[in-house]
């Protein structure tokens, strides 16, 4: 089968580590082990040699924009990989997109970048239309399969969903998009997430539990709930998978962390905990538990609630390690937290999705904690497993098929203050990790063996694509 997967972010090539690269990059991978014919299609940014390429081809498309046919350099690269995909890579110019009365205010060049994108690659796709069989778009990617339907591209889209935000400062109003493209809609507010909802042939998001959650209203994305309920019998959802680079012998060999370790042998996870504590100034001592939060600090996450964990997890006499940011009042509630308690927690004001210390915060620590109000997959937890870290989780979305309560991690248990629940249960494993050292290394070495690849993810996705494929014959 010959795929063409769009996507604006993609792990070792773009711009952005995020939760839709490492996505996006693990099941291109896996398609092309399974025999399929990937091509990724992405815009050219920094970084774009992390993976060895070689320039096959260069040509230029012209695309329709703001009543001008903007030029757009094409590359086409074969990666001496082969376990890569191919790539295209669209140069963008930003410069012709955007008017010169909105070029300082950020979230309108972004949003007009990414629409921009989208009709780039409809072009794209026209021109190379006869060397793929389906389309599958991913979460930035949004107006795609509008544009591929209003110009009679013969492809069947397939959309994914990495997550749903409020999407006002991404939307569009009628008269603003008519003028920017070549094709008409009658709108009054251009949605992105309804848009490709409501045009893609069939629409995937990130876990099985997920997708239930999201048919029976039970996400904190209220403004969806229609464009859901009409689009549930195309709605299903895919657990992801964590590419084979996320292991510590790969990122040892990376040198994103100081030693490796496998089930068999754990001395070096805790050469790791040593190593993160004397980086981070904190009292060194493989006895003392380090307790990790490497998130966004914003409510969905559960950063509220945390506060709690972090007031139980210090009367244990365990380590606090906050790694990323996010709201301001929370950050500034933490930093509280901080001050009064430095001997024993550490924040650290980085990005986790851009930082190559990631690595060594989750390996270094023994628990990490995920009270998230809304997760549709819980990439972290994969993370953390693969590293020997047991999570501790809300059990939600994707968080409640990763995570076996009591065999790889913990869930939060159910109760009337999660602050107090995470406060009960953070007692409970500590005298676990203090108490029976041969039950926690066994739900180490059980968490670390955890199937998270993305072999059978994949074999879903292509189930998918055969059984749009043999519903809408491609033209």
């Amino acid at each position: 089968m010959r795929v063409a997967l769009v996507t604006r972010e993609y792990l070792g090539v773009g711009k952005v580590w995020s939760g839709i690269a490492d996505a996006v990059r693990g099941l291109s991978r896996a398609l092309v082990e399974k025999k399929q014919d990937v091509t990724v299609i992405m815009p050219l940014g920094e970084g774009n040699q992390v993976i060895s390429v070689t320039e096959n081809h260069k040509y230029q498309i012209k695309v329709p924009f703001h009543g001008k046919a903007v030029s757009v350099d094409v590359y086409e690269v074969q990666p001496k990989n082969r376990a890569f995909p191919s790539f295209i890579f669209l140069g963008l110019p930003n410069v012709e997109i955007v008017d010169p009365f909105f070029s300082g205010n950020e979230a309108i060049v972004e949003k007009r970048f990414g629409l921009f994108f989208d009709r780039a690659a409809v072009a794209l796709l026209e021109r190379i239309r006869d060397r793929f069989d389906i389309v599958h778009a991913h979460t930035k990617v949004d107006f795609l399969a509008y544009f591929a339907k209003a110009l009679g591209l013969e492809r069947p889209i397939i959309y994914t969903i990495h997550n749903l935000e409020k999407s006002e400062e991404h939307s569009f109003f009628s008269a603003e998009f008519n003028e920017l493209i070549d094709c008409q809609s009658t709108k009054a507010r251009i949605d992105p997430y309804a848009f490709a909802m409501n045009w893609s042939d069939e629409i995937v998001t990130v876990s099985e539990n997920y997708a239930q959650e999201l048919i029976a209203g039970k996400t904190l994305h209220t403004e969806y709930r229609t464009d859901i309920s009409v689009n549930a019998k195309r709605l299903t959802g895919i657990l992801n998978g964590i590419d084979d680079s996320f292991s510590p012998d790969s990122l040892y060999e990376a040198k994103l962390l100081p030693f490796t370790f496998k089930t068999t042998d754990l001395k070096g996870k805790e050469r790791c905990h040593l190593d993160l504590q004397k980086r981070l100034g904190l009292p060194i001592g493989v006895e003392i538990p380090i307790m990790l939060w490497s998130q966004r600090l914003v409510e969905s996450k559960g950063a509220v609630e945390f506060s709690g964990a972090i007031n139980a997890a210090l009367q244990l006499g365990m380590q606090v390690v906050i790694f990323g940011s996010g709201n301001q009042d929370i950050e500034y509630l933490f930093d509280q937290k901080g001050h009064n308690n430095r001997e024993r927690m550490c924040i650290v004001r980085f990005n986790q999705f851009n930082s190559s210390y990631e690595p060594l915060f989750i390996a270094g620590s023994d628990i990490v904690v995920q009270p998230s109000l809304e997760e549709p997959c819980g990439l972290l937890a994969l993370k953390a497993m693969r590293l020997g870290t047991l999570p501790l989780v809300n059990p939600v979305g994707g968080l409640a098929q990763i995570v076996k309560d009591g065999q790889n991690g913990f869930y939060i248990p159910k109760g009337k203050s999660m602050e107090d629940a995470m406060g009960n249960k953070l007692a409970a494993i500590h005298r676990l990790l203090k108490s029976k050292k041969g039950q926690w290394q066994k739900l180490i070495k059980q968490a670390m063996e955890t199937d998270s690849s993305w072999n059978l993810p994949a074999e879903k996705y292509l189930a998918i694509y055969q059984k749009v494929i043999a519903g809408k014959p491609v033209k």
